[in-house]
């Protein structure tokens, strides 16, 4: 099962869908809100992409599977691994999230000063208008619906589920990743039981469309 992430589709993971499907059957879908399944008119939380999962399973009649995931995709592997009425076998993450980011005191503030703008927009002391400005430009583009859910899905810690998590991970991030940098693996690698970590150099956060080496170290992780 090949799960994509924020703002991309399943496409991004071919890849890994070309090479695999040599020798495992593979299955892949959008999430809600991405490529063909694009529409989405009501906010979402993390549970509910886990729920269309498990359906997508159930519909195959796939009973056991193992998980390639990038970025948003591990925290909805995450979800997969914990549940009792899911067999996962083996996880594949590429720059995964779900690990709450290191304190930073520029963001502290950008936060606070966004809320409280909010707040003076609400009595009509700043212009609604000019809250859009904030935030980055992948948020702007989302519908109202999916800024909720974006919202929302950022927030949810993982890190207290990943010593439920008993299947063999394998965890990958780029030397140069930012969205999901490396101390996030290292976390992973210490609170998964049957965890490996790699360091992909001279890369990235979508280290598997720079460096073939993490196809084949997928692979010959699951042959």
């Amino acid at each position: 099962m090949f799960l994509h992430g924020w703002g991309c589709d399943h496409k991004t993971l071919m890849p890994f869908i070309n090479k695999l499907k040599q020798t495992h059957k593979c299955v892949c879908f959008d999430f809600f809100g991405f490529g063909k399944n694009k529409k989405q008119t009501k906010p979402l939380c993390l549970t509910d992409f886990e729920k269309a999962v498990v359906c997508e399973l159930k519909k195959l009649g796939i009973s056991k599977f193992a998980v390639v995931a990038h970025s948003f995709g591990a925290r909805v592997a995450i979800l997969l691994a914990c549940d009792e009425n899911v067999s996962v076998e083996k996880m594949f993450f590429v720059g995964p999230a779900g690990i709450k980011p290191k304190f930073s005191l520029k963001k502290f503030f950008k936060i606070k000063a966004f809320k409280f703008l909010k707040f003076l927009s609400k009595i009509g002391l700043y212009k609604k208008e000019n809250l859009m400005k904030w935030g980055s430009s992948d948020f702007k583009l989302l519908s109202p619906p999916m800024k909720k859910t974006f919202i929302s899905v950022i927030n949810q810690n993982l890190r207290p589920m990943l010593k439920k998590i008993k299947c063999e991970t394998f965890v990958c991030i780029g030397e140069n990743d930012k969205e999901t940098p490396i101390y996030m693996g290292r976390i992973m690698q210490k609170e998964i039981e049957n965890c490996h970590f790699e360091i992909i150099k001279d890369a990235g956060h979508f280290c598997f469309l720079e460096k073939t080496d993490v196809i084949f170290l997928a692979y010959y992780f699951f042959k």
